[in-house]
């Protein structure tokens, strides 16, 4: 049995990246195996848990227009609205729908919006909510992707923030950025200082800025794709969609990881060499749902700015000099830090690293169980429990 892992394994891992080298350049192979629920409309989507939900648009200064989906208040006749704005920011390739598939008592969202919170999701640029410019046509001008975490943090993020305020006519918001939506905070307040006194407080789950230990192999091989691929994005001038919702990967997967499939366990493994293993909080049954969702598209950009990250440890623009670095000194807004000891991506000693170098953190908290993990921050069994109950009273402090 283990003599065939080693063989059934590499074997895996060649069939997956030969299919993302075949998606990078064939970005028209889309739509292969959806599902009708994942064409539902987002309100309805909500709805049919009991919540209301609008969807509103917003355009950035650069001309993308992103969607931001709103749940303003809770369950019942008279559901509570004394919480003040929360703004959440998903992490890589992820969208609101992938804070929003669970239902009430399990997705933040929710979570929130019963405690009395008016709740907004960014959905970033390339996102499959937020395909549209201007003047750009993503399946036609491939200037559309070209842009990383950075386009996040100076434009969207900014975008998004004021728009919600805007509409609900308050002076400032709660922030949530899980992962690379905490990168995304960064950039905004650190190039953009004043936007520091539009945050009433930042709850950063798994934040993604400095590195200090090494990711899992896996993840380090499967980044090790990107310098060869920027080298050829580069002298070839294109700039791709990648990872798209229903895309070939998506297919892929939905093959690889289903129910009854001999792959099954191996596509569970894959998952967990990246993120960190736990095999107690993941629920496996909505295994399929979650690729239905996730990934949601995204740049080649943003992975070189991941690479960057992960494995170069630089926190800094892609194109900028090197060891050019985003001053965090500049972010004054008050700072909650939190982080998972299964966390294969962001360690505790990242976390504490961080914490040093940002003026205003409040608090630098570790999740209360054993071997949660990166993605148990969205999806895990008891996230309701372990991480949003004390984010909601935390956030009644401020």
């Amino acid at each position: 049995m283990l003599s065939s892992l080693f063989i059934f394994v590499p074997l895996f891992q060649c069939i997956v990246y030969f299919y993302i080298y075949l998606f990078l350049f064939c970005s028209n192979y889309h739509y292969l195996c959806f599902i009708y629920r994942a064409f539902q409309k987002i309100e309805q989507f909500a709805r049919r848990f009991g919540f209301p939900c609008e969807t509103h648009q917003v355009t950035t200064e650069d001309g993308y227009i992103l969607t931001l989906h709103r749940i303003p208040g809770g369950r019942g006749p008279k559901p509570k609205t004394n919480g003040g704005v929360v703004l959440l920011f998903p992490g890589l390739m992820a969208s609101s729908e992938t804070w929003l598939f669970r239902g009430a008592d399990k997705d933040l969202p929710y979570v929130f919006a019963d405690s009395g919170f008016d709740v907004w999701i960014c959905n970033p640029r390339g996102n499959f909510f937020s395909r549209r410019h201007k003047t750009l046509d993503p399946d036609k001008d491939l200037r559309f992707w070209n842009y990383s975490i950075h386009e996040y943090g100076v434009f969207d993020l900014p975008a998004s923030v004021d728009y919600a305020l805007n509409v609900t006519k308050q002076n400032s918001l709660f922030f949530i950025g899980h992962s690379i939506g905490a990168s995304a905070f960064f950039i905004m307040c650190s190039l953009k200082p004043d936007y520091n006194r539009k945050i009433r407080l930042a709850t950063l789950l798994a934040a993604a800025a400095y590195i200090t230990q090494p990711v899992t192999p896996l993840t380090q091989f499967i980044l090790s794709f990107i310098p060869p691929l920027t080298k050829v994005i580069k002298e070839n001038e294109v700039h791709e969609e990648i990872f798209p919702r229903g895309g070939m990967i998506t297919s892929l997967a939905q093959i690889l990881c289903r129910d009854g499939a001999i792959t099954r366990s191996f596509c569970i493994s894959g998952i967990f060499g990246v993120v960190g293993r736990n095999n107690k909080q993941f629920n496996y049954t909505l295994l399929p749902e979650v690729l239905n969702y996730y990934p949601s598209g995204t740049s080649f950009n943003v992975l070189v700015h991941v690479h960057d990250i992960l494995i170069k440890r630089r926190f800094g623009p892609i194109n900028g000099p090197n060891g050019t670095e985003y001053d965090l000194k500049m972010i004054t807004a008050p700072v909650s830090l939190h982080y998972a000891d299964g966390d294969a991506i962001i360690s505790k000693e990242d976390n504490e690293f961080l914490a040093k170098r940002l003026p205003n953190v409040v608090g630098l908290f570790k999740v209360p169980y054993h071997n949660f993990n990166h993605i148990d921050f969205m999806w895990g069994i008891d996230s309701k429990i372990l991480v949003y109950d004390h984010l909601i009273n935390i956030l009644k402090q401020y």
